[in-house]
């Protein structure tokens, strides 16, 4: 007899506590941060300085800079208006942000930081090279986070660093994050989901781990939304009405899409061959 396996996606559990900021006078990093957009994480990668990493290759960005929604991704920077550290010199500004062609969206951003007021001492940050990746929907920047050279003593060397911005909308998969605590599922509605050319809505279902791989015993928890097709890069969330599983005992998510009258809800490895799961073993979602 052959034996099935079946290829599933864990579903990572994201914390919503924001990360304490560094100090003044200190390298800016990804906690420095202000993200406005929900589903969207700054991970600081590694150090990119000769000294520490010699192999790392920071300078090797891939992707072209366009997400799978079609819209340029990157950074910018923006002058705000002085006064700053009480000297009147202009404040800096790097925005991560998208652009469609006619308007441009902030994902967030960072500012440069008074050090010491009345002097021109601050932390600032530097963009040196960036690339989108859509498959995995994350952007690569590499950063330096620069001392001006008016704090005397307090100056710091500078730090060369590579950052991934991830919950942008990937090709084809709907990565789904899972918050126990706030009892909720969001995911971004990626670029052809399930490899349909778009999705007219989603269903979402739980089901006890030990019924694996069979999915009619799958139970649905969110129907048919949201109530119009969503457009690519939307993030949808879900509220979570599956029990807590008891101690010993596990449960999973999964979410379909449908297109028309066709509905897909990931892939499955049997005897070493990737295919999609048959539809058919998904309960209908009323």
């Amino acid at each position: 007899m052959r034996r099935r396996r079946i290829l599933l996606v864990l579903l990572p559990f994201v914390s919503l506590v924001p990360a304490m900021a560094s100090q003044p006078g200190h390298p800016l990093d990804c906690s420095d941060w202000v993200i406005t957009e929900p589903g969207i994480t700054c991970v600081d990668v590694q150090t990119c300085d000769a000294a520490t990493n010699t192999d790392f290759p920071c300078m090797n960005v891939p992707g072209s800079g366009f997400d799978a929604a079609g819209n340029l991704v990157g950074t910018k920077h923006v002058e705000i208006a002085p006064p700053f550290c009480g000297t009147g010199a202009g404040r800096g500004r790097e925005e991560l942000l998208s652009f469609d062609g006619g308007s441009k969206h902030v994902f967030g951003y960072v500012d440069y930081r008074c050090v010491s007021a009345g002097i021109s001492c601050f932390d600032r940050i530097i963009v040196n090279a960036r690339g989108f990746d859509p498959t995995t929907g994350r952007l690569y920047v590499w950063f330096t986070s620069r001392s001006t050279n008016n704090c005397g003593p307090i100056e710091y060397p500078d730090r060369n660093w590579l950052a991934t911005f991830n919950g942008f909308p990937t090709t084809f998969e709907i990565l789904q994050t899972y918050t126990p605590s706030a009892g909720a599922l969001q995911f971004r509605v990626p670029y052809m989901p399930e490899g349909f050319q778009s999705a007219d809505s989603f269903s979402t279902y739980w089901g006890n781990l030990e019924d694996l791989p069979d999915f009619t015993q799958a139970h649905p928890m969110a129907c048919n939304y949201p109530a119009s097709p969503p457009a690519v890069g939307t993030y949808l969330t879900v509220a979570d009405t599956s029990p807590t599983p008891s101690a010993g005992r596990g449960k999973y998510l999964v979410t379909s899409v449908k297109h028309s009258t066709q509905r897909r809800y990931g892939r499955q490895l049997i005897a070493g061959v990737l295919s999609g799961r048959d539809p058919v073993l998904l309960p209908p979602c009323p």
